[in-house]
């Protein structure tokens, strides 16, 4: 039987599962040569549990879930009014959007950037979003180009001073 996902804001409850699956998805995609040092500390600071308690209580972001017959399967992190890397990136910016690689090509990604873009066009007057990829994560940028996101820009994403190169994407209006 196929079930339909739910999406809904995060609440105290999900950080435990939030914090597991982030590290599920992180490690899965940036970990594939396996796991130094600077990655272990980033991925166990930024993605515990109390950062997630943190992202919850935050009333500039909103943290979204997807489930599955109650199961966290998918989650993003809208940050409503973002400084962005490159010029002409609109306020709401998704931080982080991570599916569990088992509901990879279910419409998961797809749903819980639309109901970013529907936060973003009651929240702002630009509906549009960004966000960016890590520029070896060919399937994400991909799925954005897909969706009929485009190119704006780079920069660095810096982990202990090492730097990883990321791409900025917009969505259309």
């Amino acid at each position: 039987m196929k079930m339909e996902p739910l999406y809904r804001r995060a609440n105290a409850s999900d950080a435990e599962c939030l914090a597991a699956l982030a590290l599920q998805v992180f490690f899965d995609t940036y970990a594939q040569w396996g796991i130094r040092p600077p990655v272990a500390r980033y991925a166990l600071t930024e993605l515990s549990v109390e950062a997630f308690d943190e992202r919850i209580k935050d009333p500039s972001l909103c943290v979204l879930v997807a489930e599955v017959d109650q199961h966290r399967v998918g989650f993003a992190v809208l940050v409503l009014a973002a400084e962005s890397p490159v010029p002409g990136c609109p306020p709401a910016e998704v931080a982080t959007l991570y599916v569990s690689r088992h509901f990879a090509r279910r419409g998961i990604g797809r749903g819980l950037l639309d109901e970013c873009r529907g936060l973003a066009a009651e929240l702002s007057p630009d509906p549009r979003i960004w966000l960016s990829a890590n520029a070896e994560n060919a399937g994400a940028i991909a799925f954005y180009r897909r969706l009929g996101f485009n190119e704006l820009g780079a920069f660095d994403f810096e982990i202990e001073g090492e730097r990883h190169p990321n791409l900025v994407f917009v969505s259309p209006a």
